[in-house]
């Protein structure tokens, strides 16, 4: 290589390096995210979108930006192409439970809980039951779950409206009332029996 040549190697070979360590706190920090939540944790975004799936476009964008940085910067291509062909299998094989798993929450504002609910059918009644899972934040944008509230009242029915839109009020004893339904926070979201 002439000596006009260099100063383009190096700015290249610095290039490639800060993208190469990019990708490398990404994947440790999304690997974090996986450990969490096998360990039972929710990762809550703060629009009460579930940062599981939201980091799928990101994780495409990680393997493309390695693929293509590995590309130029390794001799030995074989090695950076078999590791990103592993990484995109891993995420298209992830796919599907981000889908099954992901859930919407509603994070409830002035306190440190997030719910997420559904109706569910009761058998043999004409109407419907409500169910509201509690969680309680631990960290920033890490939430551990707590119980379950269930109720399976004519109650419930009434207050299922107001459960799809998730209109809420909190009372100072850290209450959630959606419609009739009054839920006690601390207790489900520290994990009470319900």
């Amino acid at each position: 290589m002439n000596a006009s040549g260099r100063p383009y190697h190096y700015i290249l070979s610095f290039f490639c390096l800060t993208l190469l360590g990019i990708t490398g706190m990404y994947l440790l920090i999304r690997l974090a995210m996986i450990i969490l939540s096998a360990a039972g944790f929710a990762l809550i975004g703060p629009e009460g979108q579930d940062l599981q799936m939201a980091a799928l476009v990101p994780d495409f964008l990680m393997v493309f930006v390695f693929t293509l940085v590995a590309g130029i910067y390794f001799k030995n291509k074989s090695i950076p192409g078999m590791a990103a062909v592993l990484l995109l299998l891993i995420i298209l094989v992830s796919i599907l439970p981000r889908l099954m798993f992901a859930e919407n929450y509603t994070i409830i504002e002035g306190t440190d809980y997030a719910i997420t609910g559904f109706s569910y059918e009761i058998p043999q009644k004409d109407y419907d039951g409500v169910a509201v899972k509690v969680y309680s934040r631990v960290l920033p944008y890490v939430y551990k779950e707590g119980k379950e509230f269930r109720d399976d009242s004519k109650l419930a029915e009434k207050s299922q409206n107001k459960l799809i839109k998730m209109s809420y009020e909190v009372d100072e004893d850290h209450t959630l009332i959606i419609g009739k339904l009054k839920i006690p926070l601390e207790y489900y979201g520290k994990g009470g029996e319900s």
